[in-house]
């Protein structure tokens, strides 16, 4: 008999996160400010993880709450964007 392993990825999304990645991506594109088009979304169980840089920390947070009044608590938004004056 021949055993067969199965290599799981830990990096695998569910569909539901890659659906949330998309709409946090199209949250951030519809703003009327260029610099959070740039801003890498990942979601991991339950947790929207933002990375990137912008230019202020009015960015920085203005792109954690537009996610956070487009989510509310159905995922927690982990800002990890880096601010740098240009």
């Amino acid at each position: 008999m021949k055993i067969q392993l199965l290599r799981v990825d830990a990096t695998e999304q569910h569909p539901d996160e890659i659906s949330s990645e998309s709409a946090a991506r199209e949250e951030l594109w519809k703003s009327s400010f260029p610099a959070l088009r740039k801003v890498r979304c990942r979601v991991v169980d339950r947790r929207l993880a933002l990375s990137g840089q912008v230019p202020s920390f009015y960015l920085k947070q203005m792109a954690q709450s537009l996610l956070l009044d487009r989510f509310g608590t159905e995922l927690e938004v982990d800002n990890q964007l880096e601010v740098t004056a240009r």
